[in-house]
């Protein structure tokens, strides 16, 4: 795959380095509430599987890639805050079929590799 570096860094920014901030956050949160360990099932098991890898992996690739990751970071933060909105709205089942049929897209993308 041939990509400009800015091509190559808005989407790594997109499709690895934030995976890695989300895994991060959720794993902190969870740390921050007395008993959710007890209670934490496979989602948060396959969820908090990046937050595993060491601050000195990722320290320079965010000092690098700092202005792409925020961009992604804050379009990221927009979502969720779309999908706080339609907790109790019917719209939400929208976002759920259309981030499955994405998913299934990125599986059958890596099973192609």
């Amino acid at each position: 795959m041939i990509l400009s570096a800015e091509e190559h860094d808005r989407l790594v920014a997109l499709t690895s380095h934030l995976p890695q901030l989300i895994s991060t956050a959720l794993a902190a949160s969870i740390a921050d509430v007395p008993r959710a360990v007890e209670v934490a099932g496979p989602a948060a098991l396959d969820l908090t599987r990046l937050a595993l890898s060491p601050y000195q992996i990722w320290r320079d690739i965010f000092a690098t890639n700092s202005a792409p990751i925020d961009a992604v970071l804050g379009v990221f933060i927009g979502k969720l805050e779309e999908l706080r909105t339609m907790l109790r709205r019917p719209e939400i089942e929208g976002e759920f079929d259309r981030a499955a049929e994405a998913a299934k897209l990125l599986r059958k993308e890596s099973e192609a590799l």
